[in-house]
C-alpha cells in the first residue's frame, strides 16, 4: 500500500498516514472480537485522526 501511495503523494505524509493501522487494529478488535477500549485509547486514536487530517488536508502551506 505504501508503494501505491508513493505515486501520488510525498514520502513523509505516505508514512505517516500508513500508521493509521493501530488504529484500525483496535476498532477491528473493539467491533469483530468484542475488546474493550480504554479512555487513554480511545484519546489516542482521537489525537491520531485528528493528525491524519490535518496532514490530509495539507495544513499550512509556505509560498
Amino acid at each position: 500500500m505504501l508503494n501505491v501511495s508513493l505515486r501520488f503523494i510525498e514520502a513523509g505524509k505516505a508514512s505517516i498516514l500508513t500508521s493509521s493501522e493501530p488504529v484500525a487494529a483496535m476498532l477491528f478488535g473493539a467491533f469483530v472480537y468484542g475488546e474493550k477500549l480504554t479512555v487513554i485509547s480511545v484519546l489516542g486514536m482521537a489525537v491520531a485522526v485528528t493528525a491524519f487530517g490535518i496532514i490530509s488536508t495539507g495544513g499550512r502551506k509556505d509560498e
